[in-house]
């Protein structure tokens, strides 16, 4: 899957959006208990694959933030590095915490 850098954040407060908003929860089904309680949803499946495509886009938002924080933590000389090759030598001898 491609993504078009910088990623745009969504934005639910616009009406273009919230009219979608509407269409989805139109189109949405609901499976109840014996309560008539909802217990579960039934969506389109086009309409799954768009939330998980924009869940997932949201993911991909975060990582970058904190790849940018991190990579701000070491310009400013808080952040260690460790080449590579001596990182791997690190983690096979077992010289890295669990928690790491």
């Amino acid at each position: 899957m491609e993504y078009a850098f910088p990623l745009q954040p969504i934005q639910w407060s616009t009406q273009e959006n919230t009219h979608e908003l509407r269409r989805t929860m139109q189109k949405t089904r609901y499976i109840t208990n014996e309560n008539g309680e909802r217990t579960d949803v039934i969506l389109p499946l086009e309409e799954y694959e768009r939330l998980v495509d924009a869940l997932e886009d949201l993911q991909d938002a975060e990582h970058i933030r904190a790849a940018r924080e991190t990579r701000a933590r070491i310009e400013r000389g808080e952040e260690e590095t460790v080449p590579f090759d001596q990182a791997m030598r690190e983690i096979r001898a077992g010289k890295v915490p669990e928690d790491r």
